[in-house]
C-alpha cells in the first residue's frame, strides 16, 4: 500500500507539473453554440486515394458506399452523395476519413458498424438536449463545437481519451467547449468514488488537476489514492476528506449517471457533439471530421 501511495504522489504531482489544466468551476448551461472561428474547406472525395487501396479494402469501400445512405439523411445512397454535384459536402468528409482507416488496415467488420452507427445515430440522430448545469466544464462555452463527454475514472479507454482531448481543446480554443460529466461502470468498483472525489477536489476549484491525477492512476484507485492526490494538489486535505462523505456531491454523481442513461450511453468514454452522439473513433482527426461534417450542416442540399 506505502508503494502505491509514493507512485500516486509521483503521478500527481508530474501530471499537476506537466499537463496544463484549468482550475473552473461548475458551469451554467453555455449559450447557443456560435458559428465557429475555424472555417473548414469543402472536399472532394478522394478517388485516386480510394482506388490505391489494397483490391479487398476497395470492394469493401464500394459495397459500403452502395449499401449505406448518405451521412445527412435524404433519400441518396452515400456512394450518391460522394459525387461532387451531389450537393453533400458533409459526405466526402466522411468518405475520406473511411479511406484513410483502410488505408491503416483498420478491421473491415468494425468500420462497417462505425460507419452504420455514425450514420443512423450519430451525425444523423436528432440532437439531444444534455444537462450541462452544474458539471466542469473547459475550453469556449460558446464555441461551435459543444462536447459532452460521459466518463469512469477507472476506465483505461476514458484515460487514453483524456490526452486526445487536451491536445483537441489546445487546438480549438475558440471553436470547442467540453463539459465532463460521470458515468461510474457498476463493474468498476472504485469508478463512483473516484467520480466524487473529483468533485470534492472541485469544491476547492481544483477538479480539473484531480481528473488528470485521477485518470493517471486509474488502476491504482483507493481512498489513500485520493488523499494522496489531494495531498499533492496542495487542497485542505481536511475539507477534502469531509467532502468524500458529502451526499450531495455522491447524488451528483448518480445523476450523471441517469442523465447518460437517458441519452443512451451504456459504455465509456461516449461523447456528444452538439447534442448529437459520436462513434467515430476517438482520435483529433476523427473529432475534426465531424466537426467539419457539422459545419456543413447549412450547406446540405442533396435533399
Amino acid at each position: 500500500m506505502l508503494k502505491q501511495l509514493k507512485i500516486a504522489f509521483l503521478m500527481s504531482v508530474l501530471v499537476a507539473c506537466l499537463q496544463s489544466c484549468q482550475h473552473g468551476k461548475a458551469h451554467s448551461e453555455p449559450p447557443a453554440p456560435k458559428l465557429p472561428e475555424k472555417q473548414w474547406d469543402v472536399e472532394t472525395f478522394s478517388q485516386s486515394a480510394a482506388d490505391a487501396l489494397e483490391k479487398d479494402d476497395q470492394k469493401f469501400l464500394a459495397k459500403l458506399l452502395r449499401e449505406e445512405t448518405c451521412p445527412c439523411a435524404c433519400a441518396l445512397t452515400f456512394e450518391q452523395c460522394v459525387q461532387p454535384d451531389a450537393g453533400c459536402p458533409a459526405a466526402p468528409v466522411f468518405a475520406n476519413w473511411l479511406v484513410r482507416r483502410l488505408e491503416e488496415g483498420f478491421p473491415h467488420a468494425l468500420l462497417a458498424e462505425i460507419t452504420a452507427r455514425e450514420i443512423a445515430e450519430g451525425y444523423n440522430a436528432a440532437p439531444k438536449s444534455m444537462k450541462t448545469k452544474g458539471y466542469y466544464g473547459k475550453g469556449n462555452p460558446a464555441g461551435g463545437y459543444q462536447m459532452v463527454e460521459f466518463a469512469d475514472f477507472e476506465c483505461a479507454h476514458c484515460a487514453m481519451a483524456s490526452g486526445v482531448l487536451v491536445r483537441l481543446l489546445e487546438k480549438y480554443p475558440d471553436d470547442v467547449h467540453l463539459t465532463f460529466k460521470h458515468f461510474p461502470l457498476a463493474f468498476h468498483q472504485m469508478a463512483e468514488s473516484a467520480a466524487v472525489a473529483a468533485e470534492a477536489a472541485g469544491e476547492q476549484g481544483a477538479f480539473w488537476p484531480m481528473h488528470n491525477a485521477l485518470f493517471a492512476t486509474y488502476g491504482l484507485l483507493n481512498d489513500e489514492i485520493y488523499v494522496g492526490h489531494a495531498t499533492a494538489l496542495g487542497l485542505n486535505v481536511q475539507r477534502f476528506e469531509e467532502d468524500l462523505k458529502n451526499k450531495r456531491l455522491l447524488k451528483k454523481v448518480k445523476n450523471s449517471r441517469k442523465d447518460g442513461e437517458k441519452a443512451g450511453v451504456n459504455s465509456t468514454p461516449s461523447f456528444f457533439i452538439n447534442g448529437r452522439p459520436f462513434y467515430l473513433t476517438r482520435s483529433i482527426e476523427s473529432f475534426e471530421t465531424r466537426f467539419k461534417m457539422e459545419s456543413f450542416r447549412s450547406q446540405q442540399t442533396c435533399r
